[in-house]
């Protein structure tokens, strides 16, 4: 970012989570924010068939997983 900061992350895809932002998804007990409201369905979706492991083995865009 220019000003130097980093910005936070969705957790679902690994993108820059906008200012203003108000989605979220909880994964294991833990709540985490995410950008949009697809990637919010995607995880409730992901969480709601028991496949939440599935932060644990990704790799790619949102491979940072669990904070």
């Amino acid at each position: 970012r220019p000003d130097g900061t980093m910005a936070e992350s969705c957790f679902h895809c690994g993108a820059d989570l906008p200012p203003d932002v108000s989605y979220s998804v909880t994964v294991n007990a833990a709540q985490h924010r995410v950008c949009c409201a697809g990637c919010e369905a995607a995880a409730t979706l992901i969480v709601s068939q028991g496949l939440e492991r599935f932060y644990q083995f990704r790799e790619g865009a949102g491979a940072a997983g669990p904070r």
